[in-house]
């Protein structure tokens, strides 16, 4: 299953990015934990690694991945975020998959986490909600 939600940003795609990469950094960081954007990139709790950046596209889009918990072996989670040029500005697509397995949840509690994760880029400014649907 996979959660998708998207945010129409009044940036450039390459502004966003940059926007959504400090965003997501800081976030990260109130949570206890350090991203280290770009190819080869990573999400850091201490010394170990939680995340790794699996695909870097700047301007177009960002994956990552979240390994297996050695309690469930082969169920990794991911995020990926696309950036598409729309009239005047961005939109931003953020999309899930895999948590539900990581979280021992089915969809029905997972349904607001891409909505909490857009939150962290309105508060930087140009953000409107438009889509967030469950598949």
């Amino acid at each position: 299953m996979s959660i998708r939600a998207a945010v129409d940003l009044k940036l450039a795609p390459a502004s966003a990015l940059v926007s959504i990469v400090e965003e997501l950094s800081l976030g990260l960081q109130r949570l206890g934990m350090r991203f280290v954007p770009g190819v080869g990139g990573r999400v850091s709790e201490g010394a170990r690694e939680v995340g790794r950046v699996v695909r870097w596209e700047p301007a177009h889009e960002i994956a990552m991945e979240w390994p297996a918990p050695e309690w469930l072996p082969g169920n990794a989670a991911s995020l990926a975020l696309r950036f598409e040029p729309i009239e005047g500005g961005t939109r931003v697509t953020v999309e899930q998959s895999g948590w539900e397995d990581q979280l021992g949840d089915k969809g029905n509690e997972m349904a607001g986490v891409p909505e909490e994760h857009l939150a962290l880029f309105k508060d930087s400014g140009s953000g409107q909600l438009l889509v967030a649907r469950r598949e």
